[in-house]
C-alpha cells in the first residue's frame, strides 16, 4: 500500500499528509491548461510516428472504437465517452516507436484529466471532435502523414480551447459560490453516424 501511494505521489496524483495519510491532489486550472498544452505539442508528432507502424487490423479497430464513441455520445454516457476517447488515443500511441514519448503523453493525459469532463461541456464540442477523429483514422488508413499532422494539430487545439473554456467557467462558478462546473455539465449532443 505504501509503495502504491509513493507511486501515485510521484505522479502528482496524491499528496502525502504528515501523520494524516494521503489525499487526492487538487488540480489547479493553470496546471490543467499547461498539461494539455504540453500534450498538444507532443501528441501530433507521436501520432505521425505511430502511423508508420499501424497495421490494417488496428485501423479496423479504430473504426470500431469510433462507432462505440458515437453510441456513447448518442446515449448521453459522458463517462463512457471519455473512457473510449482515451482508448482511441491510446490505441494509436501504442504504436509510437518512441516508448518514452508515448508514456510521457499518457502521463500528461492522466494528470490533466483528473476531475475534468471537457468533452461534455460545450455544444458542438463532441461533434467537432468526432469529425476530427474520423479524419485522423482516414489519414492513418491512407498513410497520409502531412494531412494527419495537420488534423491532429487542429484536434489538439480544439481540446486545448475547451480546457481553457472549462477552467474559466470553473473559476467563475467558484467565485460565485456555485461549485464545480463539471458536476452540472451537460451531456453530449447526438452526432451523425460515421460512414467508414
Amino acid at each position: 500500500m505504501r509503495e502504491a501511494l509513493r507511486t501515485l505521489a510521484s505522479k502528482g496524483l496524491v499528496t502525502n499528509v504528515p501523520h494524516g495519510g494521503a489525499c487526492v491532489s487538487a488540480l489547479e486550472g493553470d496546471e490543467s491548461i499547461e498539461l494539455t498544452e504540453t500534450r498538444s505539442l507532443l501528441e501530433p508528432e507521436a501520432t505521425v510516428a505511430a502511423v508508420r507502424m499501424i497495421a490494417a487490423e488496428t485501423v479496423r479497430n479504430l473504426w470500431v472504437l469510433l462507432e462505440r464513441l458515437l453510441t456513447a455520445a448518442d446515449g448521453g454516457s459522458s463517462v463512457e465517452y471519455g473512457r473510449l476517447n482515451r482508448e482511441f488515443h491510446r490505441t494509436i500511441l501504442a504504436h509510437c516507436p518512441n516508448g518514452t514519448l508515448a508514456k510521457l503523453i499518457d502521463s500528461l493525459w492522466d494528470r490533466a484529466e483528473r476531475g475534468r469532463a471537457v468533452y461534455r461541456m460545450f455544444d458542438g464540442h463532441v461533434e467537432t471532435s468526432m469529425a476530427q477523429h474520423e479524419q485522423i483514422v482516414r489519414c492513418i488508413a491512407e498513410r497520409n502523414e502531412a494531412a494527419l499532422r495537420a488534423i491532429f494539430v487542429e484536434h489538439s487545439a480544439h481540446g486545448l480551447a475547451a480546457v481553457h473554456r472549462f477552467v474559466e467557467m470553473d473559476r467563475r462558478a467558484s467565485a460565485e459560490g456555485v461549485g464545480e462546473v463539471a458536476a452540472a455539465a451537460a451531456t453530449p449532443k447526438r452526432t451523425a453516424r460515421i460512414a467508414g
